[in-house]
């Protein structure tokens, strides 16, 4: 086996476009969607030790080289074809399927007794959702059925770089969504502002601003009092005594990531409270019995 360069790769498509799987072993597998047509399989060989060379797809097989019949073989049908070249003990062979393939099944390149390559080719339709969860309509698919992403009420497609992300997508021979892997359904985090709103006059005001993750992950928190961002101890804030003139102000909870940072998109993962404000009125002295004038 040493003297054995092995190398099987397989097309979808009607035009081989560089959708190469390299099987540098027995039990490797690739998925390809339902319907694709025109799946090609191909494999290099060094013939020297070798009297005949088969594909084997199914309980079927095709002879593409035979030491004392050729070398090279190129049978056909209305199911597959092979070529073959011969480069001088190196021979080259693709087996191509002819009819759209509806169902998973095992190819084996075998010579003399020996399976030289072997592929399970796994039948499958594209399906929703994409390994990014973002939902597609519809959610099955065969090969070049067209769809749209569609994300859910409350998030918008983007592609991970942050720019718009097409709605527009189509099942690949590779039984995937076309742009699967590069589009998400941004979210905003949601806001909780926790901490006591009602405060006496002359008292401190402690707020803590907590978030859920959205999509893409939390940047971070931000307390803001009257508009104005504050500094935070971790995600706490503690602000100056209050007074009077503070009743009504606003503390508000800002969660921030790279949805949110968008400026049309600001307005989402916030939460605020309204500060209430207990003081004696001016003129007046309160005790635990009676409120008189003085």
């Amino acid at each position: 086996m040493s003297i054995q360069t092995i190398m099987l790769m397989i097309f979808g498509g009607l035009v081989a476009t560089g959708d190469v799987i390299n099987l540098p072993a027995p039990g490797n597998t690739a998925t390809r969607a339902i319907g694709i047509t025109n799946l090609k399989i191909s494999t290099t060989i060094s013939t020297t030790i070798y009297d005949t060379c088969v594909w084997t797809y199914g309980i079927k097989l095709q002879t593409f080289y035979s030491k004392n019949f050729g070398p090279c073989l190129t049978p056909s049908n209305a199911e597959v074809a092979v070529t073959c070249t011969d480069s001088g003990g190196t021979v080259t062979s693709q087996l191509r399927f002819i009819q759209a393939i509806n169902a998973s099944f095992n190819v084996t390149v075998d010579c003399d007794t020996t399976t030289v390559s072997f592929l399970t080719v796994i039948i499958q339709a594209c399906s929703s959702p994409t390994p990014n969860n973002v939902p597609v309509n519809p959610s099955s698919g065969v090969y070049n059925d067209q769809a749209n992403f569609q994300c859910s009420h409350g998030s918008t497609l983007f592609n991970m770089d942050g720019t718009t992300g097409n709605t527009a997508t189509k099942c690949l021979a590779t039984a995937e969504w076309e742009n699967e892997n590069i589009v998400q359904c941004w979210s905003a985090p949601t806001a909780t502002l926790i901490g006591n709103n009602t405060i006496c006059a002359g008292n401190f005001a402690t707020f803590q601003c907590t978030a859920s993750v959205g999509v893409p992950s939390l940047d971070r928190v931000e307390i803001y009092f009257n508009n104005q961002n504050q500094t935070l101890v971790g995600n706490t804030w503690t602000s100056n005594p209050l007074s009077s003139s503070n009743n009504g102000d606003i503390v508000e909870c800002r969660a921030i990531n790279s949805y949110t940072a968008m400026q049309e998109y600001t307005n989402l993962g916030r939460d605020s409270k309204t500060l209430i404000i207990h003081y004696a009125a001016e003129g007046f002295a309160v005790n635990d019995v009676t409120t008189s004038h003085k």
